[in-house]
């Protein structure tokens, strides 16, 4: 098929829909970000202003005598305070799930949030 004959209105008309699509990806990846912020938050009772800083001053008392590689991993990420909201609750889901979130699938969200409240049990 040569080039001249795509119809140009369509090749417009799918771009359009292709970047309204991924606008809505971005939107609902934006939305898992603030699930599993919240979902940190309520596991700790924390109040949102500042949640990571009490997060971490929580876990650096006690995160130098883990001994459990997985608990000590999470309690690591948990009090770093170095990345941006963005990457550390990205880090997190890959602590949590051995999956980075922009790859999840529902399944990959509820072991998310097993795993989350497993860990801060046994911390």
């Amino acid at each position: 098929m040569s080039r001249e004959s795509y119809d140009e209105a369509k090749i417009v008309d799918f771009i359009s829909r292709l970047e309204k699509a991924l606008s809505k990806l971005e939107s609902h990846f934006g939305e898992l970000r603030n699930h599993l912020e919240k979902q940190i938050v309520d596991c700790f009772s924390v109040p949102y202003g500042d949640s990571r800083c009490i997060i971490a001053d929580r876990i650096g008392q006690f995160s130098d005598a883990v001994l459990d590689t997985d608990v000590a991993s999470f309690a690591l990420s948990l009090a770093d305070t170095t990345l941006g909201r963005d990457e550390w609750l990205d880090y997190l889901g890959i602590i949590l799930t051995d999956k980075a979130p922009v790859n999840w699938v529902d399944e990959d969200l509820r072991r998310f949030n097993f795993r989350l409240r497993e860990l801060i049990s046994l911390a």
